[in-house]
């Protein structure tokens, strides 16, 4: 089973880029398994996701800041 969500944008300038953003999450651990983007096009976009690890353990040098 899964649990979808649809987003639909209240504010005018979001409204002229996407119609929906759907979200679908998968069972039981409802992680993120798939996003369908609606846009004001009429064109849409479906990402699915595999292999997804929730919490994975990452060591600290993968994430570098370099301030200008």
């Amino acid at each position: 089973g899964a649990i979808e969500v649809t987003l639909t944008p209240t504010v005018p300038a979001w409204q002229r880029v996407f119609r929906t953003i759907q979200l679908r999450f998968a069972e039981p651990a409802l992680v993120l398994s798939s996003m369908r983007l609606d846009d004001a096009f009429g064109d849409r976009l479906d990402i699915v996701m595999s292999d997804v690890q929730r919490n994975p353990d990452l060591p600290d040098s993968l994430f570098v800041i370099s301030p200008p």
